[in-house]
């Protein structure tokens, strides 16, 4: 049976890697730290993401629309950032974990 880690790596791996409406360059890139390689209306999304998540309102998804972006890339790209936030966190409380039970 696999572990909750490997079920989550290859999640993550579907995510970032598999088929979808937007390249996995893209994806790739919201599940990083920075916004090269993201569409330039996402970027400022993909910053709210993973900063405050809550503050993303319809006026924001409406802006994103408006700028040219598919339901589907901005589902996809969402998607792949909040991807990369879980991971970086889940490293890091494993890292804080590992650290404590020294």
């Amino acid at each position: 049976m696999p572990t909750p880690a490997e079920i989550f790596d290859a999640l993550y791996a579907q995510v970032v890697t598999g088929a979808g409406m937007t390249s996995s360059a893209a994806r790739a890139a919201a599940a990083g730290t920075g916004a090269d390689g993201v569409p330039a209306p996402f970027a400022a999304h993909l910053d709210t993401i993973r900063k405050a998540a809550y503050r993303i309102t319809d006026a924001d998804i409406d802006a994103l629309k408006a700028a040219g972006l598919s339901d589907d890339a901005i589902f996809e790209l969402t998607i792949a950032t909040t991807a990369g936030v879980a991971k970086r966190r889940h490293e890091s409380a494993m890292t804080a974990i590992a650290e404590a039970s020294k």
